[in-house]
């Protein structure tokens, strides 16, 4: 039963640190609508670094190799993102899109092989 009660106190927790990074992202959007603030920034810049940084976020707080597999990938989603919108080394989304097919395909095969050993 204390075992429930982390898991939900732990969701909890995830779910306001989420509510914190919106209200955060919007203070800051909102700041820039009225020009309090000056936003010029790449709109795909931001995406990659959320989707890597709740990736980096995650990887802190796993507790079980799956948990781990999996923001592991998110951080390759965001790195991935990134390298296509920049067209780093060639990419692009038309290109390299085999590559998240792999990248998603390999990281449930390890989150299957992982669960089972726990």
């Amino acid at each position: 039963m204390s075992n429930r009660m982390f898991r939900t106190s732990r969701k909890a927790r995830s779910s306001v640190e989420f509510g914190l990074t919106l209200v955060a992202v919007g203070t800051i959007f909102l700041l820039a609508k009225f020009d309090y603030i000056n936003l010029r920034l790449h709109w795909w810049l931001i995406a990659s670094v959320c989707v890597s940084g709740f990736g980096l976020l995650a990887l802190i707080r796993a507790k079980t190799a799956g948990e781990t597999v999996s923001a592991l990938f998110q951080i390759f989603i965001g790195v991935w993102l990134y390298l296509c919108f920049e067209k780093v080394w060639g990419f692009n989304f038309s290109n390299s899109w085999p590559w998240m097919l792999i990248a998603y395909g390999a990281s449930h095969v390890l989150a299957y092989f992982f669960k089972r050993e726990e």
